[in-house]
C-alpha cells in the first residue's frame, strides 16, 4: 500500500521529488485518502470513458426517489468509495440528519485502513449541499 495515489506520486516526480515507496507517513496516507474520496464523490458518472462506472450517478435521479433518496445516496457513496479507494476497507455510510441544515444531506463515512503495524479506523463527514456537490471533511 502507498501513502499517495499513483497520480499524486507521478505529480511529485514531475516536481522533482524523489519517488516514495510504501507508506511513509500515516498523516500523508489519510490526507491522500480524503483527497481521493473528494475527487471520487464530486466526479459524475461517465466522466471517464475507460471506466463508465467511475463517478457518482446523476444526483437529480437519486434525489428524485423520494423517501428512498437517502438510502440510494448512501449506497452510491459506499459503492464509489469501495470501488475506487482500495486503501479503505469495511466502508460504512450512515445518514446523520442535521436539524439546523435541512437543505443538506450529511453522512458519516467510516472505514478501516490496513497498515503494516495494524488496522486504523477512520471517519469523516460528507455533506450533499444544495448545489449538489459533496463536501468531505476529515
Amino acid at each position: 500500500m502507498f501513502d499517495r495515489t499513483l497520480m499524486e506520486r507521478l505529480e511529485a516526480m514531475d516536481r522533482g521529488e524523489a519517488p516514495s515507496g510504501p507508506v511513509l507517513s500515516e498523516g500523508l496516507l489519510f490526507d491522500s485518502i480524503l483527497a481521493n474520496v473528494r475527487r471520487i464523490l464530486n466526479d459524475r458518472a461517465a466522466c471517464c470513458s475507460t471506466r463508465p462506472d467511475y463517478g457518482m450517478p446523476d444526483l437529480n435521479d437519486i434525489l428524485g426517489q423520494g423517501a428512498d433518496s437517502v438510502i440510494a445516496l448512501a449506497r452510491a457513496v459506499r459503492l464509489q468509495i469501495e470501488t475506487f479507494e482500495p486503501r479503505l476497507k469495511s466502508v460504512q455510510v450512515t445518514f446523520r440528519p442535521d436539524p439546523d441544515a435541512i437543505a443538506a444531506l450529511p453522512f458519516q463515512v467510516t472505514g478501516v485502513v490496513v497498515l503494516p503495524d495494524g488496522d486504523s479506523r477512520v471517519a469523516f463527514q460528507s455533506v450533499l449541499t444544495a448545489d449538489k456537490m459533496i463536501e468531505v471533511h476529515g
